[in-house]
């Protein structure tokens, strides 16, 4: 009810409306300052978020080469041509960041760990290719590039094994996105 209030206040202009998010990592979760009820940002979390279908239509919707991360990130940039992004301050939801699946098989929480560290690196650079251009991505992403393979050697030296499967799917990721290859992981159960 408070997002159709807060749609209504603003007269149905806007891309996109996202609630504050209580206990939020600053890191992962950028938010507006809390004195005001409605505050445009650039960029909401994709956890939660209200859409007024016509302008969601027309801004294009999310694009489907996202499989996790960072479709949230390029609607709202895509959408700026258009309206603006609010946070409601109002409404305040909690988000367990990368929990959206709880498993007690082992072979299932190491499969949704590895899946997530493949689909955020390829979402990563699909999103400054994307936006960006080619060129800036893989500038951009060198350090990451050199971090993942100089970690990938040292998890194979100390024999972590946990540590390089990581680093393998980011690496693997990374390298998909790079060569253009469209977003194919998913779990395996």
């Amino acid at each position: 009810m408070q997002f159709l209030d807060a749609a209504k206040q603003l007269d149905n202009k806007f891309s996109v409306l996202g609630p504050r998010y209580l206990d939020a990592n600053p890191k992962s979760i950028k938010q507006s300052q809390n004195n005001k009820d409605i505050a445009e940002l650039r960029f909401l979390s994709g956890a939660c978020m209200f859409f007024y279908k016509k302008n969601y239509d027309l801004i294009g919707g999310f694009d489907n080469n996202y499989f996790l991360y960072f479709e949230e990130n390029d609607y709202c940039l895509r959408s700026k041509k258009f309206f603006k992004n609010y946070q409601i301050n109002t409404i305040k939801v909690y988000h367990d960041a990368g929990n959206s699946v709880m498993s007690k098989n082992e072979h299932e929480v190491n499969d949704q760990r590895d899946l997530r560290s493949w689909h955020f690196v390829w979402s990563k650079f699909h999103y400054y290719n994307k936006n960006y251009g080619f060129f800036f991505a893989i500038i951009f992403f060198l350090p990451i590039i050199l971090r993942t393979r100089l970690k990938i050697i040292y998890y194979s030296i100390i024999n972590d094994k946990k540590n390089l499967i990581k680093y393998k799917n980011r690496w693997d990721g990374m390298k998909a996105s790079i060569m253009g290859k469209k977003s194919f992981k998913r779990p395996n159960f």
